[in-house]
């Protein structure tokens, strides 16, 4: 052990030069690689959208970018035109008259119709819709609906008054019955229609008419896909940091934050009527929630699973790092996982040494032999001992 000879040396070991070297660089590179072009399915035609800032800019970017069957994007909103929506109009003019779709051969030439009505206004709404069709006899029915309006009311149930509570459901509740009745009665026949539910419905004390015009959203979903055959999905959002009402309303992001709601970064293989997105300390939100015990224990038990492998492998990774620095008088720190063993001296004797301690503190006999120990590395040795 006292004579390290290619300890502060570089050493070039040829002895295995085909199998560590050559046969690793000729291999074909199986990795997966991102794909910038593609082309989402099924939505084509016509698509309308609710609101235009937030997610629904956010949506509306990605599906121009990947949608070359679509031709028309109707924006119904109650405000005037906003930045973003404006943005968007502009980029698809300029891609019109240029004739190009800019980097991805998947974009859409479209043109956006911004309709400024009241979606919670049945009247209204039919309306402009149909004053849009007749004087625009080119655009084609509806097939995708997107419904992301929406006003948040952090009031608690005392402090609601009928104003606040009509404000809150027209924008989601109503708006979403009125555009299902919309549909049924101008008879076209939707392939998507996508509303955006938010976890509130599963939380209590908080939010209550938000809460409330949310669960419309997730019952009108079930009702359309069970009673009536007709498509729907209710997706149940949680906090998104970059978009949306918690971008700017830090003081509700601390709030859903503080129960285990983590804020989320910036087409299914079966049907789903309802569908929840957001990342969370379950363990946590079921301490405020026990009743929604059964939506998340079975989530708490992989994570807890999780976390029991991955702090026992850790453990058995942290107890083989530290032996081996001791027996080669190295410290933790200039030990490299992926250099072999006999690189730091590990001779036959040192060896044998290193394969006793494993068999006696893991009880597990003869993993390896004396030779795959010092020609091996402690990332093999781990790898072998975590299998």
């Amino acid at each position: 052990m006292t004579a390290r000879t290619h300890i502060g040396k570089i050493v070039i070991d040829y002895e295995n030069v085909e199998h560590d070297l050559l046969e690793p660089l000729l291999q074909p590179d199986n990795k997966r690689v991102e794909k910038k072009n593609y082309n989402l399915d099924g939505i084509q035609d016509t698509l309308l959208i609710t609101g235009q800032t937030g997610l629904a800019a956010q949506c509306l970017q990605y599906i121009i970018n990947h949608s070359d069957h679509l031709n028309d994007i109707i924006v119904v909103s109650y405000s005037k035109p906003k930045y973003e929506i404006q943005l968007l109009m502009n980029d698809c003019i300029r891609r019109k008259k240029g004739g190009s779709r800019g980097d991805n051969k998947a974009s859409a030439l479209v043109n956006i119709h911004l309709l400024q009505c009241d979606v919670g206004n049945y009247q209204q709404l039919y309306e402009c819709v149909t004053k849009l069709y007749s004087s625009n006899t080119s655009i084609k029915p509806v097939k995708f609906v997107i419904l992301t309006a929406n006003v948040y009311s952090s009031k608690l149930a005392d402090d609601i008054d009928h104003e606040e509570h009509h404000k809150v459901m027209s924008a989601k509740a109503i708006g979403a019955l009125n555009l299902h009745e919309l549909f049924i009665q101008l008879g076209w026949q939707l392939t998507h229609f996508n509303m955006f539910s938010s976890i509130s419905t599963m939380l209590k004390g908080v939010n209550t008419t938000y809460g409330v015009s949310n669960t419309v959203l997730d019952l009108l979903a079930k009702y359309r896909s069970n009673n009536l055959g007709m498509q729907a999905t209710s997706i149940a959002w949680g906090s998104v940091g970059s978009a949306g009402y918690l971008s700017y309303e830090k003081g509700a992001s601390v709030n859903l934050t503080s129960i285990g709601a983590e804020l989320l970064p910036t087409a299914p293989s079966k049907k789903f009527n309802f569908i929840k997105i957001y990342d969370g300390d379950f363990e946590r939100i079921l301490g405020h929630v026990p009743r929604q015990e059964h939506r998340f224990q079975h989530l708490v038990k992989q994570i807890k699973n999780q976390t029991k492998t991955t702090t026992s492998s850790s453990t058995t990774n942290d107890i083989v790092i530290d032996y081996i620095s001791e027996v080669v008088s190295i410290s933790r720190d200039g030990l490299s996982l992926d250099t072999k063993l006999k690189d730091y001296g590990v001779d036959s004797m040192i060896a044998i040494q290193i394969k006793s301690w494993v068999d006696r503190e893991f009880n597990k006999q003869n993993l390896f032999n004396q030779s795959q120990i010092s020609n091996g590395t402690i990332n093999e040795i781990l790898q072998t001992l975590n299998t």
